[in-house]
C-alpha cells in the first residue's frame, strides 16, 4: 500500500509542525532553567529581577520589559522595581 502525494504532504506537514512545538518546548524549559539557576544561586534580588526580565525579553523578542511591584493598600500602589531595555547578549 503507497501512498499518495497528497498523503504523503500531510504526514510531512504534521511532523513539521511537531518538530516545532518541540523545538519550542525546548526553548521555554531552558528559559526556566536558566531562571531557577538563577534563582537558587542568589540572594541578590535585584540581579533576579534583572534576569527575569533580561530573559523574558530574549523569549519573546521584545523591546523593553518592566517589573512593577503592586500593593494594594497604599495609597500610590505601583512601584517600578526594574526597567530594562532588550540588550542582546
Amino acid at each position: 500500500m503507497s501512498m499518495t502525494d497528497t498523503e504523503t504532504m500531510n504526514r510531512l506537514k504534521t511532523l513539521e509542525d511537531e518538530n516545532l512545538r518541540l523545538r519550542r518546548a525546548i526553548e521555554e524549559l531552558s528559559i526556566l532553567n536558566d531562571l531557577s539557576r538563577t534563582i537558587a544561586g542568589s540572594l541578590n534580588t535585584e540581579e533576579i529581577i534583572q534576569t527575569v526580565v533580561r530573559r523574558s525579553l530574549r523569549a519573546v523578542q521584545g523591546e523593553q520589559g518592566v517589573v512593577t511591584l503592586v500593593e494594594e493598600s497604599e495609597q500610590d500602589s505601583m512601584k517600578t522595581l526594574s526597567r530594562s531595555p532588550n540588550r542582546i547578549q
